[in-house]
């Protein structure tokens, strides 16, 4: 066999390797927000404006804006979901969708970001990027997330519990210098 051959067999296997790891992390997000929707008791789909059903709990895309910022989508596809981004972790969120009665409108998507990374069978979860915000877990059992479900609750409850004016930001004219 040619050098060229011996590459050829290893860029298959890389490559068989790449796409068994995509398909395990996409049927993990599905779990995942399966998951989130029990554990916050969630109903499983509504109907919106136009009569379709849509989901409570969704998958969000997330693209990368610029200046740290980050765009997350709902997408229908679970295969758009997930980006591999430059840091080599797959980048997502899980949207819920809350409402301030059942039947009742406006209904709010809420995305919470999220990137993960599989090693040797174990999922190595980062809710936002904060630093309490990092969860271990075997890939094949999830039955101990409660704690990082209960983590992305907590997420929207502080979201909910921020004041308006607490967004605001303070800017000071050019040349402004206090006068003491």
């Amino acid at each position: 066999m040619s050098i060229f051959s011996d590459l050829c067999v290893g860029f298959d296997t890389w490559r068989t390797r790449y796409f068994d790891n995509q398909h395990e992390s996409v049927r993990l997000t599905l779990r995942i927000a399966e998951g989130f929707r029990q554990h916050v008791g969630a109903p499983k789909t509504f109907k919106n404006a136009d009569g379709n059903e849509k989901r409570y709990v969704v998958l969000c895309k997330a693209t990368d804006i610029g200046d740290g910022k980050v765009r997350h989508e709902e997408t229908t596809s679970p295969y758009d979901v997930l980006a591999m981004w430059d840091d080599g972790f797959y980048h997502f969120g899980v949207g819920l969708v809350v409402e301030v009665s059942s039947n009742t409108w406006p209904k709010q998507l809420f995305p919470i970001p999220m990137y993960f990374i599989i090693e040797d069978q174990q999922c190595h979860m980062h809710v936002t990027n904060r630093h309490d915000g990092e969860f271990s877990f075997p890939i094949d059992d999830l039955s101990n997330c409660g704690h990082m479900y209960d983590y992305m609750a907590s997420i929207l409850t502080q979201i909910f519990d921020t004041k308006p004016w607490a967004f605001a930001v303070s800017k000071k004219p050019i040349g402004f210098v206090p006068i003491k």
